[in-house]
């Protein structure tokens, strides 16, 4: 977060790998969801459908209990949907 966004100034969407991968496979769901928030991403990209559960449910949790980190997440949020509006991938507009 301090380099990308401090440092050098990055204002886009910052997207994760595949949380689900091989390489991460010994760090519990949950926790590399919100190791990969507590980092600076705003968007998490998962293969494995029980590993977006359990990491859904572990930020939801996580957001209700930590307002600094509710904060957090409300602004990967507002960027994605920011980039998607600039995009026009927004049926809204």
């Amino acid at each position: 977060t301090g380099i990308l966004r401090g440092d050098l100034g990055f204002r886009g969407v910052v997207m994760s790998d595949d949380l689900s991968a091989t390489a991460v496979r010994g760090i519990a769901p949950g926790s590399r969801a919100i190791r990969w928030i507590k980092a600076g991403g705003d968007l998490i990209i998962t293969t494995g459908l029980a590993d977006t559960r359990t990491m859904a449910a572990t930020l939801v949790a996580q957001a209700k209990a930590r307002p600094a980190f509710r904060d957090r997440i409300d602004r990967a949020a507002l960027r994605v949907l920011q980039a998607k509006a600039r995009l026009g991938l927004l049926p809204c507009q």
